[in-house]
């Protein structure tokens, strides 16, 4: 056999090359596009409002001496309708615009707008109709030409639309957080002699550049007042400007919980619990978001997590999943970003939040007794109300996990489980081998990981195994027996590396961090471990991700 490559091995590596070689042309081109549309943008959104400064001090004239006639290229498409709406437009056309006279606004340098005999529309021009800056020539950016400040360009350099303009000093108001009100003042960054200074006291500002703009990014805590003192030249006086901080709020927000009820829902025709929030501080014109998620949240975490998380409260009604145990979390917060929480207790036992039909074990790093943490027991106690306590053997026992050292730690019952669907939240360290993470008794039985090539994670020792990218961060695991399914982080993974079928009996004593005797110790920590004597749905399974995501901070 002759030896050297095929004509279709060769076809084939001709053409990677070629598609390899457009992708990296597009990205530049994408690069180069969006650069220079940043520039284009940030230019006559100051040309903007410089004019609009202009008018405000000249009993609303026009920076103008002259009219001119330009010509619209193609005006046919949506896109370029859009730019020129409610102008009016010749049958030719043709529009009639007035040409700014840039010596009376003093703008400086300009990358576009120097027209010249030869570049006679190279030149920024203002509509007596509308009030619209155009760039008369039109910035071709890739397949489109822009003529004025489009939605996309706003979009492209963050421009907030202003009405407080003096001297081309602008002040945006910003976000209202937390009884906090942000204003971004924004200054010319020729402009000298710059002191800005308010009547709240615990006022603070940060200094940040922008084309063309120097970005006083300033924090009030109170309604109060902040004063702007500048030059505009070396030549000129100084000038004093006042803006009025309003809308900051700091009364705070409460509410309070009605006692767990029971009532008939009219859809279903079942008894549901539910609970009722009462005596809002806050009437709803002032509020936010009002939702509630069935998990635990904490004080530090309940802001961001509900920004884009939990459920919707309607009619100051929560209702209760029957299900489920555990906290019920209750989140308030109003349009100054003040906000409240509240939690419902469903049990009185130790469980957490996590699914608890058919739980009949559950193991916490944070609570790891039923007393609450111990950075010096020899037994991980279970507090799923069965009393499944695991023996702990040179186990270092974290503020929120246990450290095995992959060398003499292990973690094991001598009681028999009824094991369907195992949860685990681990992160491994590196070792060579394969490894046991947990067994049921036999290895036919098992949860393992090997750090080969094939990054295989095995239900079974080799009889069923799944390709996993990376166990050395933290995941949270969900694993079901006969039928065999894994999740990773609530998603189903369907990658199977091995496909032999195993028979998985009942019950067996329960083993974590090796096998046998001294056999593939795990090294790396465990955080959370469940068993469940039942399938668990995909809903449960996103319940209990979302329980473990908010608990040990996976990301």
């Amino acid at each position: 056999m002759k030896k050297g490559f095929s004509l279709v091995t060769l076809l084939v590596t001709i053409f990677v090359i070629i598609i390899l070689t457009s992708t990296v042309v597009i990205s530049a081109n994408s690069i180069y596009n969006s650069n220079k549309k940043v520039k284009f943008a940030s230019e006559i959104s100051y040309i903007k409002e410089l004019v609009n400064s202009y008018m405000v001090n000249n009993n609303g004239n026009l920076p103008s001496n002259s009219e001119v006639i330009t010509s619209i290229r193609d005006i046919s498409t949506d896109e370029m309708q859009s730019q020129f709406q409610d102008e009016d437009i010749s049958n030719e056309n043709t529009i009639v615009l007035n040409k700014i006279d840039m010596s009376m606004i003093n703008p400086g340098t300009l990358q576009y707008g120097n027209g010249t005999e030869e570049k006679s529309d190279d030149i920024y021009c203002i509509s007596k109709k509308t009030g619209r800056i155009y760039y008369a020539r039109g910035c071709k950016i890739g397949s489109k030409t822009y003529y004025t400040l489009t939605d996309e360009l706003k979009k492209a350099i963050k421009y907030t639309e202003s009405n407080n303009i003096n001297d081309g000093i602008i002040f945006c108001d910003g976000n209202l957080e937390s009884g906090i009100k942000e204003i971004d003042v924004k200054i010319p960054e020729s402009y000298l002699d710059i002191e800005i200074t308010s009547s709240d006291a615990s006022f603070e500002y940060s200094l940040e550049k922008e084309s063309r703009y120097n970005i006083y990014k300033t924090k009030s805590k109170e309604n109060s007042t902040i004063t702007v003192k500048y030059k505009v030249n070396s030549d000129s006086e100084k000038k004093e400007l006042k803006y009025n901080v309003e809308g900051v709020d700091n009364s705070g927000l409460t509410f309070s919980l009605s006692d767990v009820k029971k009532g008939i829902n009219s859809s279903t025709q079942k008894e549901e619990k539910y609970v009722t929030i009462e005596n809002i501080s806050k009437e709803d014109s002032k509020i936010k978001i009002k939702k509630y998620a069935n998990i635990y949240v904490n004080e530090e975490e309940a802001k961001n997590y509900f920004k884009n998380n939990g459920i919707e409260v309607k009619d100051n009604i929560v209702n209760i999943d029957n299900s489920l145990a555990g906290n019920i979390t209750v989140y308030i917060e109003d349009k100054s970003g003040n906000y409240h929480i509240e939690y419902i207790r469903l049990s009185e036992n130790n469980i957490l939040d996590y699914v608890s039909n058919g739980l009949v074990l559950l193991l916490d790093g944070v609570k790891n007794t039923r007393n609450g943490h111990s950075t010096s027991t020899n037994v991980w106690e279970d507090l799923s109300g069965n009393n499944n306590d695991l023996t702990l053997e040179n186990v270092v026992q974290n503020s929120n996990n246990m450290y095995f050292n992959g060398n003499d730690s292990k973690m094991y019952s001598e009681k028999a489980l009824d094991v369907v669907s195992v949860e685990i939240v681990l992160e491994l360290e590196e070792k060579n081998g394969y490894v046991y993470i947990a067994s049921f008794g036999s290895y036919l039985k098992s949860m393992a990981w090997s750090v080969e090539s094939d990054k295989g994670f095995s239900l079974g020792h080799m009889k069923k195994k799944y390709f996993v990218e990376n166990l050395y961060k933290k995941n949270s695991i969900s694993v079901q027996y006969n039928p065999d399914l894994m999740y990773l982080n609530s998603e189903r993974l369907t990658n199977n590396l091995a496909s032999e079928s195993w028979s998985s009996t009942s019950s067996y004593p329960i083993a974590f961090g090796f096998y046998g005797n001294n056999a593939y110790r795990m090294k790396g920590k465990i955080y959370s471990i469940r068993i469940y004597n039942r399938a668990l749905t995909q809903d449960e399974i996103n319940h209990n991700y979302m329980v473990d995501k908010v608990r040990f901070g996976i990301k």
